[in-house]
């Protein structure tokens, strides 16, 4: 039998873990590759607590056979993993991956019970986690561990070139600094914001990242954040006083200013709740649903006669 023991990922290096990461994710619905700086960026933006993340480590045994997880570590190949970020009261579970090899053998549920444990050891009441919809087995898994889906969060793209291209008449629009934006995050969010547009990672961001405003009778009624890159305008939040008359259309309008600008580049933005009052913004202009991502959550329970 196979001795699988469970580690904390600080233990590993960050070349360490995207080595394993990458392998995990090589043949998923969606392939991701990571280098070690993306993935350190990443721990950071996001609040990942290494200490309280886990990788699973396997040692001995006939190839095959199922594992058994023992109290003590040992060293030995890492097989899968998990990544916690922790903000206050709440967490949330991103990262979840077993190589290929070691996979429908106990692993997964293995590093999720874990991090449910840690999760109790850190004090929080809730986790979060998000999970494509195709990924049934994923969905199956996170549901017997207590897991349930709240909403849907969209993946939208759009494809490069506008075909009508709309003149931006008279409108204010500027370049303002980010930090100076997020300001307003707050209030010009009526729906919860998935945990990667949240106010805390952006502001982890707010550096790399632009702003253009869009100006209301010398105040500022909206603004989009977003980072341009090679193929795609990577828009990261897009918020518009709840106050204002045509909400929409105003949101329309700050993304027309990013693709009319730059008509040779798409557009791509992860993890819009199906409920944003905004989304018709997105497809007014092109964007499409790529991917639906169901977000579960997991109320923190306390250890009951020895049990989860």
């Amino acid at each position: 039998m196979d001795l699988l023991t469970l580690q904390p990922a600080a233990t590993f290096s960050h070349r360490r873990l995207t080595e394993l990461l990458n392998q995990a994710y090589a043949d998923y619905i969606i392939p991701v590759q990571f280098d070690e700086f993306q993935l350190a960026m990443m721990c950071d933006d996001m609040d990942v607590d290494l200490a309280r993340s886990v990788v699973a480590v396997v040692a001995g045994g006939p190839a095959g056979a199922p594992v058994d997880v023992p109290a003590a570590t040992s060293i030995g190949t890492p097989v899968g993993m998990a990544l916690l970020s922790i903000r206050g009261s709440e967490g949330w579970v991103s990262a979840v991956g077993v190589s290929p090899a070691w996979r429908r053998r106990g692993v997964g549920r293995a590093i999720l019970q874990r991090i449910q444990e840690d999760a109790r050891g850190a004090g929080l009441d809730v986790l979060r986690l998000d999970v494509l919809e195709q990924n049934q087995a994923g969905v199956g898994l996170y549901s017997s561990l207590g897991f349930s889906i709240t909403r849907d969060l969209l993946v939208l793209k759009m494809a490069p070139g506008l075909d009508h291209p709309e003149p931006l008449r008279r409108l204010d629009i500027r370049l303002v600094r980010p930090q100076k934006l997020l300001k307003s995050h707050a209030e010009f969010h009526d729906v919860d914001p998935s945990w990667q547009r949240r106010l805390r990672s952006l502001q982890k961001r707010a550096s790399r990242i632009q702003g253009r405003a869009l100006f209301h009778d010398g105040c500022l009624a909206g603004y989009v954040l977003f980072q341009t890159q090679t193929e795609v305008i990577l828009v990261l939040d897009l918020a518009v006083d709840p106050e204002m008359p045509d909400r929409v259309g105003m949101a329309r309008r700050l993304l027309l200013s990013l693709h009319t600008e730059s008509p040779a580049l798409g557009g791509y933005i992860i993890n819009v709740p199906a409920e944003d009052p905004l989304l018709g913004a997105f497809t007014d202009l092109g964007y499409r649903v790529w991917q639906c991502q169901h977000e579960m959550v997991w109320t923190v329970t306390p250890l009951r006669d020895g049990g989860a």
